[in-house]
């Protein structure tokens, strides 16, 4: 198992993210933050990453998904045409 923080800033209208193929629900802070921490999450292989959020065109966004409190990705985007889309996998193997 393992702990999962995740951070989005933006602006946006609406926010879907998806890990491991199930959607995971964000805490809207008022302003412009979503987060959560996942105590205790199930990851096989790699970690299955799914974003896509919508709002006006040119607004930036930012995505912060740290896994167990030793590794960060981060992505960096733009709103283009009404949304924004993000797949990847994460490699969540030790570090040699």
């Amino acid at each position: 198992m393992n702990q999962l923080d995740i951070r989005f800033t933006g602006a946006v209208l609406d926010l879907t993210i998806e890990l491991e193929g199930k959607e995971v629900g964000l805490y809207f802070d008022g302003t412009s933050e979503w987060s959560r921490t996942l105590e205790k999450f199930e990851i096989e292989g790699k970690l299955d990453l799914l974003m896509l959020c919508k709002g006006m065109n040119g607004t930036s966004w930012k995505l912060e998904i740290i896994i167990d409190t030793e590794r960060t990705k981060t992505y960096n985007g733009e709103i283009r045409k009404g949304y924004s889309l993000l797949s990847d996998e994460i490699d969540i193997s030790p570090k040699e």
